[in-house]
């Protein structure tokens, strides 16, 4: 396909249904296991079934429609059907089965306020708690969908290639969502110019299949499932369980999927590292890898080389490593590494310390892409680190409802992305947020270079992710927090020691040591849909008592 084929994303699936007669979708199930499928023509007429029940609901174009739901045929043929009305689909996060419910409720309904939304669809448990919701918003089961009566079989509606096909919300690590709008250009845009750079990286071969685990409601769970619709492939897709209790399982049936595409998280990468066996990795041939999009979150050069190191046995091409950087409001890809060589390494121009940081090359920007470093005074030269401004095809058109949010965002046509990185040979390297920058005695330090330290003492698996973060304390200024996971069984000397080695570490190589360090379960820390860090929510833990830690036996 390409984005100025069809007018809208309606009219384009209809195409890839035309062309792709004999492709199939595939839902499977925790347990790796497939539920169902169906063809592309499938696909299509349960969405607009789907559109004719929520038109019979009282959805009308431009209402925004929330879809709280696990990956399924029900949130792809709801979320269709709303983009088939011309509706806006603002898809959420079901929350956890053991989370809590209460608040759950108050996140998804307070988000429906926010956006005006005339229905949530959810689960049983979250329609409990509808008296929760805004006045006039119709919470629904999809269960209770299924028998509303369906108006007869809307025809799609005629957007125009810049009305806002859905509304994404940001999975940032820091601040509450944003209510991205994707236009129907945008994504059709930003699929077309991701799956021709995955084809041009490969010798002009194209994937042939596609898969992913991701959440739908996560911005690359969703483009990497309708682009692989659009682009004809096969699409196979897991709910995230499967990969996180099955990682061999999912590798095992990727490896039998014909010239596949995917894309993971550097977390999604560190767990099949830790979790897969020697055994299993023996029954396993990835020979025929053809792209694994690698971002969502800074990925790590010491993640990609060990999971090399380890699926290289297992057949696992080097040129199917493909680091990106990308965002919910450039739909999804912004650059991708399109040599296919492997992994390689940038080095920054000395910051104001005289310090370099060493990052993971993420690529060249996508067609139709640009992007500048900025900095204090203007344009940065090259390999200095700066904020990364973008100019995209895939860019969105604002936020919904937040007019100074759109404009402190834009300027002149160009994205502040609130990301920091540098540009070599015109590829680009990215070194973290800018928000989440640490100033400590007036000297900047990223995050991300204090965790890594922390998380190269941890040795033999014992550590999974660190995350800092700073606060005032009156007396002592500004002190960094650093908190740590570890197995919860971990004993109070050995938190002790490890402690005592990542201080040192900190002081020989960065010139700061930790205000505090804590040692927490694995798992404490929160992330993102992604895997992100979310040091806000981490910090406002700390601050607000709620952060239990393991006895360490520091004094």
């Amino acid at each position: 396909m390409h984005h100025s084929d069809n007018r809208n994303l309606i009219d384009a699936l209809r195409a890839a249904a035309h062309s792709g007669s004999d492709r199939r979708i595939t839902m499977y199930d925790g347990r790796c296991r497939p539920v169902s499928d169906r063809s592309y023509q499938d696909f299509l007429d349960a969405a607009r079934a789907m559109a004719g029940r929520l038109s019979a609901r009282g959805v009308v174009p431009g209402d925004r429609v929330l879809i709280c739901l696990p990956n399924s045929w029900d949130w792809l043929d709801c979320w269709l059907g709303a983009v088939w009305l011309g509706a806006m689909p603002v898809a959420a996060s079901p929350g956890l089965a053991m989370g809590s419910g209460s608040f759950l409720a108050e996140k998804t309904f307070g988000i429906a306020a926010r956006l005006g939304a005339r229905m949530v669809i959810c689960g049983e448990g979250l329609r409990k708690r509808a008296d929760m919701a805004p006045e006039g918003c119709d919470v629904i089961t999809p269960a209770l969908l299924s028998g509303t009566e369906a108006a007869p079989g809307p025809e799609p509606f005629d957007a125009a290639p810049e009305d806002v096909a859905y509304i994404q919300l940001t999975s940032g690590s820091t601040g509450a969502p944003k209510p991205a709008q994707v236009t129907h250009r945008g994504m059709m845009h930003n699929i077309w110019a991701m799956f021709d750079a995955a084809t041009r990286r490969r010798a002009g071969v194209a994937p042939r299949s596609g898969t992913t685990w991701l959440p739908l409601y996560h911005d690359f769970g969703l483009v990497m499932t309708i682009g692989g619709i659009l682009n004809g492939v096969d699409v196979a897709v897991f709910p995230p369980n499967a990969f996180l209790a099955r990682p061999h399982e999912w590798l095992r049936l990727l490896g039998e999927m014909d010239a596949p595409m995917c894309g993971m998280p550097n977390f999604g990468v560190h767990h099949a590292v830790n979790k897969v066996s020697e055994a299993r990795l023996a029954k396993m041939d990835l020979s025929g890898w053809h792209t694994c999009f690698i971002g969502a979150e800074m990925t790590r050069a010491e993640t990609l080389s060990d999971f090399m190191g380890k699926f290289s046995e297992a057949g696992c091409p080097a040129e199917m490593l493909a680091p990106s950087y990308g965002m919910a409001e450039a739909t999804l890809g912004v650059t991708l590494d399109q040599k296919a060589v492997g992994l390689r390494i940038g080095i920054s121009e000395p910051d104001d310390r005289g310090d370099r940081v060493d990052v993971v090359c993420c690529g060249a920007p996508l067609k139709e892409t640009e992007l500048k470093i900025m900095g204090p005074e203007g344009e940065m030269p090259e390999g200095h680190v700066g904020e990364v401004w973008l100019r995209a095809g895939g860019l969105v058109s604002g936020y919904f409802g937040a007019p100074g949010l759109t404009k402190d965002a834009f300027v002149d046509g160009w994205f502040r992305t609130g990301d920091l990185g540098f540009m070599r040979r015109g590829e680009m390297y990215l070194t973290g947020r800018a928000r989440e920058v640490l100033i400590l005695d007036g000297t900047s330090y990223m995050p991300d270079e204090i965790e890594q330290l922390a998380e190269g003492e941890g040795g033999s698996g014992a550590m999974e992710r660190a995350a800092a973060f700073t606060v005032t304390r009156d007396g002592s200024g500004t002190v960094a927090v650093l908190v740590v996971e570890v197995d919860r069984r971990s004993a109070p000397e050995m938190l002790e020691d490890m402690a005592g080695r990542i201080s040192r570490r900190m002081t020989r190589e960065l010139g700061i040591a930790p205000g505090e360090m804590l040692f927490v379960p694995r798992g404490a820390i929160p992330r993102t849909t992604s895997g992100k860090l979310q040091r806000g929510a981490l910090r406002e833990a700390y601050m607000g008592g709620s952060l239990t830690p393991l006895p360490s036996g520091q004094g």
